[in-house]
């Protein structure tokens, strides 16, 4: 039941996150590469697209679309990632909230945070930007 009301918060928050239909400002190729079996290439893999976003100029709004089409990427990739690399995954979704200016988004990301590091990925993303995110 508090796996089921965390994902129902983390939702909720993320609800102001716009969809991006856009071009990402990082290799979302690379952090699917690296992060496909988890580990530590995929954590540095995370703070290099991190440190893309921050690089790219664009606004608030901007920075933490491109934030939540990061995390939704990572979210997806954990689901099929080995259970022993989850704090790793964690680590990385911390980074990205580090990086969020939006509270409501940052609040939504610390409690994935959190579910990781408990060994649970939620069954539903909460950033639906994952889909419509070009990988060019």
């Amino acid at each position: 039941m508090k796996t089921f009301l965390s994902a129902i918060a983390v939702i909720a928050a993320l609800q102001a996150t716009p969809s991006l239909a856009q071009d990402a400002v990082f290799d979302a190729a690379a952090v699917t590469a690296a992060c496909q079996g988890g580990g530590d290439s995929c954590l540095a893999a995370v703070q290099a697209a991190v440190a893309a976003i921050e690089a790219s100029g664009g606004d608030a709004t901007a920075l933490n679309s491109q934030l939540g089409s990061l995390a939704g990427l990572l979210l997806e990739l954990a689901r099929t990632a080995p259970a022993a690399t989850l704090a790793v995954f964690a680590q990385a979704m911390g980074a990205i909230s580090d990086a969020s200016t939006d509270p409501a988004q940052k609040a939504a990301l610390n409690t994935l945070v959190s579910d990781l590091n408990s060994g649970t990925v939620p069954a539903t993303s909460p950033f639906g930007a994952v889909d419509g995110l070009s990988t060019n």
